[in-house]
């Protein structure tokens, strides 16, 4: 998790989102938590996830390169 509480936050309101499916939902609450915490993968996971749902590939892949230049071991970004 993220040293920044705020951060936090909107990564676990944007899991709810996630859960439900409201994937547009999802990436404006991990989206909001990078800009509070610019090194917190798997926020930046997370958005990679919600593209891929959506079939949108190429901006995946970004956030997962993005993951893993913070967080090279990260598996999630490793295995998708």
């Amino acid at each position: 998790m993220s040293t920044n509480e705020e951060a936090n936050k909107h990564y676990r309101l944007g899991s709810e989102f996630l859960r439900n499916g409201d994937y547009e939902s999802a990436i404006e609450e991990f989206e909001s938590a990078v800009k509070l915490d610019e090194n917190f993968p798997y926020a930046y996971d997370n958005i990679a996830i919600c593209y891929r749902k959506q079939d949108n590939y190429k901006k995946a892949i970004k956030y997962y390169e993005k993951s893993l230049e913070i967080f090279p071991e990260g598996q999630v970004a490793i295995m998708n």
